[in-house]
């Protein structure tokens, strides 16, 4: 489903999503679906899923902001752990659809297959400039680890 608006499009690095993107979609998207039904449980998974990595890890707002630096599109994210575009990208991604709704994520692979790049496509479905937004996801996502994880 992610990939079905950019594969066979001859596409540019930057015209497909971070690599966090596509996993913290899925990851994301796999514990609303199963427990579309019941806030509790979604909480619950989300919080085990994740818990003892957090607690081994720990993060702040700098790491989020760095990790959300696309700067990394040149190394596809190799610099960080891997288990961090999963639990980490679902985090930004739960936030992007908090802010926007569900729908708009497709709408931002859309956008990037129409060869929009990452950054117009995100301004055009957030409406506000990816580098503007960094920083405000990055202290949200930040502040609601450390507090609840």
């Amino acid at each position: 489903m992610q990939r079905e608006e950019q594969v066979g499009k001859n596409l540019q690095q930057t015209d497909w999503p971070p690599r966090w993107v596509t996993e913290g979609s899925a990851y994301f998207l796999q514990n609303a679906i199963i427990n579309s039904g019941d806030f509790s449980k979604y909480a619950n998974w989300r919080m085990i899923a994740v818990g003892d990595y957090i607690k081994r890890e720990g993060i702040t707002s700098e790491f989020v902001t760095d990790f959300m630096d696309l700067r990394h599109y040149s190394d596809n994210w190799d610099s960080f752990n891997g288990d961090w575009n999963y639990f980490l990208g679902a985090r930004i991604v739960e936030t992007l659809v908090a802010i926007k709704g569900p729908g708009s994520i497709i709408d931002f692979y859309k956008l990037m297959g129409q060869r929009m790049g990452f950054e117009n496509s995100f301004k055009n479905v957030f409406g506000v400039s990816y580098q503007d937004a960094v920083p405000i996801i990055a202290k949200a996502i930040a502040d609601n680890w450390v507090t609840k994880s």
